[in-house]
């Protein structure tokens, strides 16, 4: 299963179509960092209009936040993690098909 580590210095990438793959399915994304308050992972479409938002706020027994979600697209999808609190430091691995 593909990974892509991002952290708050590098926390965007974007996935092209073409005629092999024209969906992503986001498994799950692990915090290296621990729980951080106020970080999101977003999805964002072609025109970078938000697909999907999810709160990333790990239970206290895992650093790991299912997502298990499949997003279809034609020529790119954009994932980010980002945080409401400027200057938070965080690294996290997304695992994706």
């Amino acid at each position: 299963m593909p990974t892509i580590h991002l952290n708050n210095l590098n926390n965007i990438f974007e996935l092209h179509g073409n005629t092999g793959r024209r969906s992503l399915e986001l498994e799950k994304v692990v915090l290296m960092t621990g729980a951080v308050p106020g970080l999101q992972l977003q999805v964002l479409d072609e025109k970078n209009l938000s697909m999907y938002t999810h709160d990333l706020q790990p239970d206290t027994s895992s650093s790991e936040i299912y997502i298990n979600r499949k997003f279809v697209f034609y020529d790119h999808l954009t994932v980010q993690i980002v945080s409401t609190t400027p200057g938070t430091v965080f690294e996290a691995e997304v695992y994706y098909q």
